[in-house]
């Protein structure tokens, strides 16, 4: 199993038509999300603008999650949905979509046969909760929104802060004990390749 932590200063935002966008995490590494060579990449996005439109990306998945405020997306053709915080949206990337509402997201992408999860979990400070890992799942990534929380991994207790993305690949089947530091909210995606 290998385990990496990544902080604020390991990500590359860039600007978009309506605000900023990080990438957490792409897979493989050398893919480059411009190229559309990757199998999953995870990001998240401010909007700043209260309308705004989705880039087609025909052979994506995609899964987004609002993290704070509110979002109607409208899929042309399809449905029209009203996210709340950690509402998950899942849809085709080469729908024509667009959005009303400002906003901070959470986005999963994958292409090919790979697969993903996306939930959320908040925990009180103090309050523990086991973290189930299923070995059909290659990749388990945590990003902590807000608080503080430790999770023991192999009987090493790490510590996560906000900001803090934990990668865990080539995972078996098992269960991680967790626990709140202070009061935190963090996004839990699950990878399947």
């Amino acid at each position: 199993m290998n385990i990496s932590i990544f902080n604020k200063d390991d990500f590359e935002t860039n600007e978009w038509s309506g605000g900023t966008t990080t990438q957490l995490y792409i897979s493989p590494a050398s893919a480059v999300y411009a190229k559309r060579n990757f199998d999953v990449r995870i990001s998240t996005a401010s909007v700043s603008v209260k309308e705004s439109s989705f880039t087609p990306l025909p052979g994506v998945k995609r899964k987004l999650m609002v993290l704070d405020g509110e979002m109607v997306i409208k899929h042309d053709k399809h449905y029209t949905k009203q996210l709340k915080p950690f509402e998950v949206d899942a849809f085709n990337g080469d729908w024509q979509t667009s959005a009303m509402g400002m906003c901070t997201d959470f986005n999963v992408m994958t292409r090919g046969q790979t697969e993903s999860e996306l939930s959320a979990l908040s925990l009180s400070k103090g309050k523990g909760q086991d973290l189930r890992f299923e070995a059909e799942y290659g990749t388990l990534c945590l990003y902590l929104l807000s608080g503080g929380a430790s999770i023991e991994i192999n009987k090493a207790k790490l510590h996560l802060t906000v900001g803090d993305l934990l990668i865990l690949e080539d995972a078996k089947s098992c269960v991680f004990p967790m626990q709140a530091n202070a009061d935190c909210q963090m996004v839990i995606t699950k990878i399947k390749q």
